[in-house]
């Protein structure tokens, strides 16, 4: 009995591994199969690029040829009018920027005037560099002595060894 539940062991072992081996089998394959769809993706986006591109280039020639009197189909005609319309809307606010733009620089250049401009000229600096050299408020007469009490008042008195810095703890 024993080697009847041996080979049962073997058996299911075996099919589980299988098992396991196909269904890896089929991730792999379903991994390849995406990764084969996502290339083919991209390369729908670029040909879509591509056309858009294209499409764009098409209209900026028809629009110039309509610049030049030589558009005669009416679909296209009119497509072309509506642009030279937003093209006037465009060039409109645009001049309402450039308005608001001035407005805002005069402004600027209005509160910058100044009313008292003297220290912007040559003499008011000289002025005041002439003040900034003058001495302040002293005699020659008081240079030449020293007060000996402001002296005396400067240093401590008593004994520096007692300061009131130290204390007893």
């Amino acid at each position: 009995m024993e080697k009847d539940g041996w080979e049962q062991a073997k058996q299911a072992s075996g099919s589980v591994w299988k098992q396991i081996k196909r269904g890896g089998e089929s991730a792999a394959d379903a991994a390849q199969r995406a990764m084969h769809i996502q290339r083919l993706k991209a390369q729908m986006r670029k040909l879509r690029s591509q056309r858009r591109k294209t499409i764009y280039a098409i209209g900026e020639q028809v629009y110039a040829l309509h610049a030049r009197g030589k558009v005669r189909n009416l679909d296209v005609l009119d497509n072309c009018q509506s642009i030279d319309e937003f093209m006037q809307q465009v060039a409109q606010l645009q001049e309402q920027i450039d308005s608001i733009r001035a407005q805002a620089r005069q402004a600027r250049a209005d509160a910058q005037e100044l009313t008292d401009d003297s220290f912007l000229t040559d003499e008011a600096a000289k002025e005041e560099e002439a003040a900034e050299d003058e001495p302040a408020d002293t005699d020659d007469a008081d240079l030449d002595e020293a007060p000996d009490a402001e002296v005396e008042a400067d240093e401590p008195e008593g004994d520096p060894s007692e300061s009131d810095d130290t204390e007893d703890d």
